[in-house]
């Protein structure tokens, strides 16, 4: 087979499902003058079975636009061969920012080296902490549960106190709305940690004032412009937020932005049973862009650290960002407010001189609530219900916990051992640390196991299993059980419960090895190891991972249980404001402009290239124009006519490229078309709908036949 002369033609593949022929693209005239670029030549390929499955997106699709009546298609013309494209046209391109991965040709695979660290801004470290998580989750509520109480605790002595030499502070919260975060008011922002603690009512009016006072002034603040040099920490969760890494890959682009992490379990990954299934896989997601923009890791143990390197080594293979161990093992006292006894709602259920457990926790089925019911059951009906204490759990009812509440639910002896608070202030859950007997906390993966250390500071002895971060996070103070195992429960239970003495003994050891450090101590270590990591040399983005020629890239809501790096590079490539949020389908342009950023291999150097555009025509007829350009000269002009109706493939064939650099697709939709209820929008513009995009070499024929038998047929169950 003879060799194909590139040309400028941009050629539609007829949808399955669509009975006419596909209409050619139009080549529109150059930017800059000369000769008009000659039309592509159309081709419609034979009709094919009715429903299109993709063998590198095997979750579902929705289904396209119902067609037109079946016709008979008439006989495809005759390929006329395009007229040999006039020379590329040089465009004047904005010269690129570092810190993208995009921006900058890729290495060779496995090329990992770092990069000397960059130019702190007159001489001092800014430090940004992100706390979106901690806002948004007062949204909602007003106790905070594990997470939320560490960033609390880290933020409220960073503002307290003198910041280390060299070093700037400042609060930030992340728009998902306008991409871009904005300050936040550190002073109302403590206060607002503060009065959290003093209640559990989270429409008591006074706390209802402050958190809304707090949440329009950060509304009303301009967005931040980070300074060169800058280093956004984010000490709690992100993965619930929409569209954060794109906002972060274009703070990295513009401003240098550097992005530093606080991973606090891979629990998603690990155990994806004991999650809801959005959780798993918006962990999932985040996880894999998380490889991508982090420049280093902060993790509140060794299980969760090496948990993160296997991930990571999974998807980005030889690649090892710097990471440090802060451990969560401060004094929770530290940041109570005192309060009268009398005051507190949640005591009243005890009563006089009671001697009581306390499980922590929120009541879920990673927590096991179910082994600990069952064995408090043993042992009411082995020992009585005089010998036997009574169970206070403090959590909030989760998912997956109907077993543990049936049993509750069906065991008259249950109902009058075990006492329900899901609504405990810090006020509140301090005091009852402090009149329990003992802790018990259970779950079946943890990354550290913050109930361990609040019961170990207040010198309470701790039943807990063997296992994951519990361990560390309990140290030799704690008292082991074999994981899962009731008899063994049972029997560490009986122990602590009937021998005093044994009780009073581990209680020394615990006031021995089990002292709390300082949440000063925490916060130092925190910033410091951030400030190192910032005076190190870095992995640059662009060498983390590349395009793979041949590889069908879906650029839409993934919906994956584990990491996966093609989902991650494709959602990457969408650069700018000019997208939409990810659906499940794929995602919507917006009016105007919008790019994508494809970085090429080395294998791309000196070859004819082949692209095909996935797309979703938007539900009014419109003309998207696109312009190809790499390494300052636009490639290709060319008009994607859009007719309501099925989905669509455009394919597009470029010159040779003399040098390596990422290949820039812009997207021009005009005005586009008004649209309801799309892009989790009661009403906005849409464009043109991209679903997913595939890059080869021209005379790969493999890779361009995998990706028409990808069209075309149904692959054989599994």
């Amino acid at each position: 087979m003879p060799p194909e002369a590139p040309g400028q033609r941009a050629i539609e593949l007829p949808s399955l499902l669509d009975p006419e022929p596909a209409l050619s693209a139009v080549a529109l005239p150059p930017l800059f003058g000369g000769d008009p670029l000659p039309a592509p030549a159309a081709r419609a390929l034979p009709e094919a079975p009715p429903t299109p499955t993709f063998a590198f997106a095997p979750e579902p699709v929705p289904a396209p636009l119902p067609p037109p009546a079946p016709v008979a298609a008439p006989a495809p013309p005759p390929v006329v061969p395009a007229p040999p494209p006039p020379p590329p046209v040089p465009v004047p391109m904005p010269a690129p920012s570092p810190l993208s991965f995009l921006d900058e040709a890729p290495a060779a695979t496995g090329r990992r080296h770092r990069q000397p660290p960059s130019i702190l801004h007159d001489g001092v470290l800014k430090l940004m902490l992100d706390v979106s998580d901690v806002l948004i989750y007062f949204d909602g509520a007003r106790t905070p549960t594990g997470i939320q109480r560490v960033q609390m605790g880290i933020v409220r002595r960073a503002m307290a106190e003198a910041a280390p030499s060299g070093t700037q502070l400042s609060l930030a919260c992340y728009d998902p709305a306008a991409l871009c975060w904005r300050p936040v008011d550190a002073q109302g922002f403590t206060a607002l940690c503060a009065l959290a603690a003093t209640g559990s009512d989270a429409q008591e009016p006074g706390w209802l004032a402050a958190r809304d006072a707090l949440r329009g002034q950060v509304a009303a603040a301009p967005p931040i412009a980070f300074p060169a040099g800058a280093v956004l920490v984010n000490l709690g969760n992100s993965w619930g937020l929409a569209e954060y890494f794109r906002a972060l890959q274009d703070m990295q682009r513009r401003y240098g932005l550097r992005y530093i992490p606080f991973l606090h379990d891979c629990v998603p990954l690990i155990v994806p049973e004991h999650c809801r299934a959005t959780m798993v896989q918006d962990y999932a997601r985040w996880f894999g862009a998380m490889g991508l923009h982090a420049h280093g890791l902060l993790a509140n143990s060794e299980n969760t650290l090496r948990d993160v390197r296997q991930q990571l080594a999974t998807i980005l293979p030889g690649m090892e960002l710097p990471g440090e161990v802060v451990r969560l093992d401060a004094d929770p006292r530290e940041l109570a407010t005192p309060a009268e006894a009398g005051n507190l709602e949640a005591l009243r259920v005890l009563r006089h001189g009671e001697s009581f457990a306390l499980f922590v926790a929120t009541i879920e089925s990673r927590k096991n609530h179910l082994l600990v019911f069952s064995a408090w059951l043993q042992l009411l009906r082995q020992h009585g219900a005089a010998r036997v204490p009574r169970l206070i759990c403090v959590g909030k009812p989760g998912w997956h916990a109907e077993a543990a509440l049936n049993l509750l639910r069906n065991a008259p002896e249950l109902q009058r051992h075990i006492v329900l608070l899901p609504h405990v202030s810090d006020q509140e859950l301090d005091a009852l640390y402090a009149r329990c007997a003992f802790t018990v906390y259970n779950s079946h993966y943890e990354g550290w196991g913050l109930p361990i250390t609040e019961a170990l500071a207040h010198g309470k002895v701790v039943v807990t299993p063997r296992h994951s971060a519990l361990t560390e996070a309990g140290g030799e103070a704690a008292l082991y059980f074999t994981p899962q195992s009731l008899p063994d429960l049972q029997q560490v239970l009986e122990r602590v419960i009937f021998d005093l003495p044994f009780r009073q003994a581990q209680e020394a050891i615990v006031r021995e090895k089990g002292r709390p450090r300082s949440w000063s101590a925490v916060k130092d270590q925190v910033l410091t190891a951030v400030a190192r990591m910032a005076e190190e040399g870095e992995y640059p983005l662009e060498e983390r991972a590349q395009l793979r020629l041949g590889q069908h890239y879906v650029t839409r809501r993934a919906m994956r249980n584990q990491p996966d790096l093609s989902a991650a590079l494709a959602d990457a490539a969408r650069e700018g404001a000019g997208w939409h949020r990810l659906e499940e389908w794929g995602v919507w342009s917006r009016e105007g402009s919008a790019s994508l950023r494809l970085p090429l291999p080395e294998a791309a150097i000196g070859a004819p290239l082949r692209l095909y555009l996935e797309v979703r025509p938007p539900f009014e007829a419109c003309s998207v124009s696109l312009r190809c350009a790499a390494a300052g000269i636009t490639l290709s002009l060319v008009e994607l006519p859009m007719a309501p109706g099925a989905d669509r493939t455009f394919m597009l064939d470029l010159p040779a490229l003399p040098e390596l650099a990422p290949l820039e697709l812009d997207f021009d939709s005009g005005a586009a078309v008004e649209a309801t209820g799309v892009a989790g929008q009661a009403e906005c513009r849409i464009g043109l709908g991209l679903r997913g995009f595939m890059l080869c070499r021209l005379d790969d024929h493999a890779a361009r036949l995998a990706f028409l038998e990808l069209q075309s047929f149904l692959p054989a169950a599994q």
